[in-house]
């Protein structure tokens, strides 16, 4: 086939995937009356406000049924777990998330619905005193409120006449005109909740929304969004601190990750604005990064002895690898992996020395652990000790003696690369369907409300 030809076929099916795709979302069910979305954007943005509505709705009757001391609390919550599909809502959005088209406040919701399973087991239902059950419940209320007041200030973009728009209308004739002392009974408030789920299933459906969620829909589970729960997984973060010899003195960095996974899951969204949450992913990922720092100061010593081709070549492979762990985590951007990267290549021009990128790593550790409570900044010994099969998992043994079959004999072979191989293909099983990319939308998110 010509090249020519080939541009023509290629050109062509790109404007078959625009036109169907177009296709596809033109005929979007949106709760708006048809044809009077101007273009894709138009339809996408009047999808999310379906969303929106639809969510609001729910969370607006949930929260009368909490408010309610007759309602069971039990009962509450598990309609606020089960009424609203925000998963799925997520997944058909996630793909065309962008700055005309935000998943936005949609991310407080899907986190919420998601942490209250864990708050009313844990926290709410272990209250023996009531004066610290009352709190509690003060607390669930209180996020409950700050999640419809980022529905709402989500929603002001969006237009009039939304069918999921609707319960200012059922608020007036079950509240405000029927029901005794303004309270409606249970009865009416789950049928509310109820139409108002069904009614966005029938949408979800009329779209074809199982077409959009692959392996992203598992990433959007609760516990593959606190990265499998590393913050309260003994034997994985035990693997980690101890497999690789980075020579770190932990303290009580264990229980400081448990806790922030405690504290991530406790609903005081209302005076933090998720802040708690963003504190988790800080820990978890500054953990990875320590570990990481530290097998850079080790390569750096192995490099110390090489010159020339050889010093280049090893540079240049730790350069990959920290790419590698980069890309892994989706922390693009990040100004300590930012720093060891340009450092390598610097080190491998010869504008830099060795020495100086061990002082500024020394300053890189000494930031992160601020939060983790260890001593990284020590010096590092090339001991050998990268073996220990007592520190190892199986999975870890498994894996580095995969690696040792194929690698040289070369201390900084082995002792280096191996070792910070198998601690990124460790990772790839520690974060088994948890997709980092969906991680780092939701704390983007994090960071916009709390500018």
């Amino acid at each position: 086939m010509q090249p020519t030809t080939v541009g023509l076929c290629s050109a062509t099916l790109t404007i078959i995937i625009i036109v169907s795709r177009s296709a596809v979302l033109s005929a979007l069910e949106t709760g708006y009356v048809r044809g009077t979305e101007d273009d894709d954007a138009g339809r996408l943005k009047d999808l999310k406000c379906a969303y929106l509505f639809s969510g609001l709705t729910y969370m607006r009757l949930t929260k009368l049924m909490l408010e309610d001391q007759n309602i069971c609390t039990s009962i509450a919550a598990g309609m606020v777990y089960t009424g609203y599909n925000s998963k799925t809502i997520i997944c058909t959005l996630y793909d065309n998330d962008s700055d005309e088209v935000k998943i936005g406040s949609l991310w407080i919701l899907h986190l919420y619905i998601h942490t209250m399973p864990n708050y009313h087991e844990k926290v709410l239902m272990n209250q023996q005193d009531q004066r610290a059950r009352s709190q509690a419940i003060d607390n669930l209320i209180g996020t409950h409120s700050y999640v419809i007041e980022q529905l709402q200030k989500d929603s002001a973009r969006c237009r009039q006449g939304n069918t999921f728009d609707t319960y200012r209308d059922w608020h007036a004739v079950h509240v405000m005109q029927t029901s005794p002392g303004g309270k409606p009974g249970l009865d009416e408030l789950q049928g509310a909740i109820l139409r108002n789920y069904f009614g966005t299933e029938k949408m979800l459906k009329t779209n074809n929304a199982q077409s959009t969620f692959g392996r992203r829909c598992d990433a959007l589970k609760s516990r593959q969004l606190f990265m499998n729960n590393l913050g309260v997984d003994n034997e994985a973060k035990s693997n980690l601190m101890y497999a690789y010899n980075v020579q770190v003195n932990w303290h009580h960095t264990h229980v400081y990750l448990d806790y922030s996974w405690t504290y991530a899951h406790k609903l005081l969204w209302h005076k933090n604005s998720l802040k708690n949450v963003k504190r988790y992913y800080n820990m978890h990922i500054g953990l990875l990064k320590v570990i990481m720092c530290r097998l850079t100061w080790k390569h750096l010593l192995y490099v110390k002895d090489y010159t020339g081709t050889n010093r280049v070549k090893y540079l240049r492979k730790w350069y990959d690898l920290l790419i590698d762990f980069e890309t892994m985590l989706r922390i693009d951007g990040d100004p300590h992996i930012k720093y060891l990267t340009t450092a390598m290549y610097t080190l491998a021009k010869a504008r830099d020395s060795i020495v100086n990128i061990i002082y500024n790593l020394e300053e890189i550790l000494h930031d992160i652990t601020s939060w983790l409570e260890c001593e990284a900044t020590n010096p590092m010994t090339l001991d050998g000790r990268e073996f220990v099969q007592d520190c190892m998992s199986k999975e870890q043994f498994s894996i580095t003696k995969h690696y040792l079959k194929t690698s040289s004999r070369i201390p900084i072979e082995r002792n280096s690369l191996v070792i910070a191989k198998t601690f990124l293909c460790y990772l790839n099983v520690i974060f088994k369907n948890v997709d980092f990319d969906v991680i780092r939308s939701l704390t983007d998110y994090i960071d916009e409300i709390n500018r």
